[in-house]
């Protein structure tokens, strides 16, 4: 750059050892920075003095300490302000809330009562599974990152509550299915009903409702028992629920929150073995429900909700359900081939119905039961290839369920059931001498009571099939204790009914229902079922058999059933029936 051609403007500004001053040549503006000064002509070229400033080590960044749960705690508690819910009380707070929250229509959530925790061990209980088993049990924050973070919560929600919102959100509409670890089932809830998700964050009350809903799903998923999480929570979502119902603008939406939070109290009592909260929950249910219009007015995740709430109590009491069943969804079982599907119905026929043929309703759900096993194993063996909805999935599950309990005669009233659950004895003995009035009603007392016992079986089955988590603390008590007496009944009546029955059912049904009545005890002694001082008979399935048998062999016939409802799944190992009814028959316990 030749010295005519710059224009020297005055230094712009000085920094330690160096000299910065802007310069302008043809127009175009530059900034240097020298360790001279630029003097003009021949004079000397003063130089300038350079100190070297030694630069600060800096520390190495250290590693996120993990969050553990007295740190959620103390979140929860307010102590640390940095991600602690904000509790101001002025305006200027109220307002500044209202700002970085009015992407979404509701008032500010931190009106939650001071020192109000939603804390629980929320993945204790799955990293204790994953490590003792190898099946993988998922996570209720997901599996890599933490998808509970991008719901678009307010700040005021701490991180538990974001996981409740989660859980709620995500695994609830499963509930208890854990059809999704044999990669046969696939849920996006939010792709396939935005307006769920909007409904579920409208109002404090409503979105507190949902919270709370996540905390007691994650706390029954976790099978442990947690006497103070559930009292805490199940009080606090009666609150907010009677708080809904005092509204005096009552939205459908606001209906749909308070029938989720009830269905949610009333599997909650279940769990608890508390059946006659869930009677006097589901006779709420039913009343609102009507209120609203009916079931199918409901979105079908809340259908299914509710119908759940409903069946799980009433079958594990065997009563009458309150809400009657409707097919809205095309069956999963459909995507069977069809020559499979006639095969089932024509083997399940000959199995039941053998010395008759007639297929009546309750061949035709033993059937369906059979079809939709076969229908899960199918979608298993394709790995990922065959997927389903898991609401048609729970809704023929259901429809099964229901169509069990409600097939040919009652079993018992609600008010019969709830006696028989509150006083915890026996209702009758089990070596109760039967007494007829004329031969037809032996015949009557025969035809129901194995009618009940093949019902009860096949529920029984229904249930393993799902396998996952115990669905009560107590176990399948009272289901369990129906059947045994059935089959206790059914021993006092002639041999001649066994080796010629009047009430068309088969032989082969009759072994299944001792093999299922077997194995139903098996199961109650390796999860230490709860019987309080109901008396446990262990000796029903053996009196059972040689009623069955009369004194006669096994024939291969006589397992056609055992072929088609396999108990072999549910055992570790090679199973064979025939070694199995020999080592039963060969068993006696102590009466």
């Amino acid at each position: 750059m030749e010295p005519s051609q710059v224009a020297v403007h005055p230094v712009t500004k000085t920094r330690r050892g160096l000299r910065v001053t802007r310069e302008k040549h043809q127009g175009i503006s530059f900034v240097n920075a020298t360790t001279v000064a630029k003097v003009p002509g021949n004079s000397n070229i003063t130089a300038t003095k350079l100190k070297f400033v030694l630069e600060k080590r800096q520390k190495p960044r250290q590693a996120a300490r993990p969050v553990t749960d007295d740190d959620l705690r103390r979140v929860q508690g307010g102590e640390n302000r940095r991600i602690a819910p904000r509790t101001g009380s002025g305006d200027h707070d109220k307002h500044a809330s209202k700002e970085s929250c009015s992407a979404i229509p509701y008032q500010s959530v931190a009106s939650r009562i001071p020192k109000e925790s939603l804390s629980f061990p929320l993945t204790k209980a799955w990293r204790q599974l994953n490590e003792a088993d190898t099946r993988y049990v998922p996570s209720p924050s997901g599996i890599t990152l933490p998808d509970w973070v991008l719901h678009g919560l307010p700040a005021e929600i701490p991180d538990e509550g974001r996981k409740c919102f989660h859980a709620y959100l995500f695994s609830c509409p499963i509930r208890h299915y854990p059809f999704e670890q044999l990669q046969v089932v696939s849920w996006q809830p939010l792709s396939m009903d935005q307006s769920r998700f909007e409904r579920l964050m409208l109002e404090p009350l409503m979105l507190n409702c949902t919270l709370t809903m996540g905390a007691l799903f994650l706390l029954l998923k976790s099978g442990t028992r947690e006497p103070a999480g559930f009292s805490m929570h199940s009080a606090k979502l009666c609150a907010l629920v009677n708080k809904l119902l005092g509204d005096q603008k009552q939205t459908i939406s606001k209906t749909v929150v308070v029938i989720q939070s009830i269905a949610s109290l009333a599997i909650l009592a279940t769990f608890l073995g508390l059946y006659d909260h869930w009677l006097a929950h589901l006779n709420g249910l039913k009343l609102l429900v009507q209120a609203a219009g009916g079931l199918q007015v409901l979105p079908l995740p809340v259908q299914i909700l509710v119908k759940k709430a409903d069946l799980k109590g009433a079958s594990e009491i065997v009563t009458t359900p309150f809400f009657t069943q409707g097919q809205l969804q095309r069956p999963i079982s459909a995507r069977l081939p069809r020559d499979r599907r006639m095969a089932i119905e024509a083997d399940v026929r000959l199995a039941v119905r053998q010395y008759d043929g007639i297929c009546d309703d309750l061949c035709d759900t033993i059937a369906s039961l059979a079809t939709l096993v076969a229908t899960i194993d199918f979608a298993a063996s394709q790995r990922g290839a065959l997927i389903f909805d898991p609401l048609a999935l729970m809704e023929e599950y259901h429809g099964i369920e229901y169509r069990l309990l409600m097939a040919s005669v009652p079993i018992q009233t609600r008010l019969e059931a709830l006696d028989r659950c509150l006083s915890g004895v026996n209702t009758s003995p089990y070596h109760n001498n039967l007494s007829f009035k004329s031969p037809s009603d032996m015949e009557h007392e025969a035809e129901r009571s194995l009618d009940i016992v093949l019902r009860l079986a096949a529920l029984f089955y229904l249930k393993m099939v799902k396998k996952g988590l115990p669905d009560t603390l107590d176990g399948l008590v009272h289901m369990m204790q129906v059947l045994t007496e059935h089959m206790r009944r059914i021993t006092h009546l002639p041999l001649s009914m066994a080796t010629d029955p009047p009430h068309g059912l088969s032989r082969s049904a009759l072994v299944w229902v001792a093999l299922m009545a077997d194995r139903g005890m098996r199961k109650s002694d390796s999860e230490r079922w709860n019987w309080g001082s109901r008396k446990v008979d262990r000796n029903i399935a053996r009196d059972f058999l040689l009623w069955v048998l009369s004194g006669g062999d096994i024939h291969h016939d006589d397992l056609r059933l055992c072929r088609i409802l396999d108990l072999g799944r549910f055992e570790v190992g090679a199973w064979n029936p025939r070694t199995q009814i020999e080592r039963i028959l060969a068993s006696e316990h102590p009466r």
